[in-house]
């Protein structure tokens, strides 16, 4: 993902827990999560957020998440491919 898709998933963060944001935070993240592909971030937060066990979100909780959140947009997307 590219730095304005980490800045993205940083504003949905700060929705909730309102943290502040600046260029050196979105860096600090990117530098972890900016392998990532933006909708598997996309995923992965949303799969972070409800896990119990985390209190404050960090970028280590969406690259945990990660592999998860992949898992299962392959398969939603293999799911809805037509059959031929």
């Amino acid at each position: 993902m590219n730095i304005n898709e980490t800045k993205a998933i940083l504003k949905e963060i700060a929705l909730i827990d309102n943290r502040k944001l600046d260029e050196s935070v979105a860096m600090a993240w990117h530098a972890v999560i900016g392998h990532m592909k933006y909708e598997v971030a996309q995923q992965a937060l949303i799969l972070a957020r409800q896990d119990a066990n985390i209190g404050y979100l960090e970028p280590k909780h969406i690259v945990q998440w990660g592999r998860e959140a992949s898992h299962r947009l392959n398969r939603t997307t293999t799911k809805n491919q037509p059959r031929t």
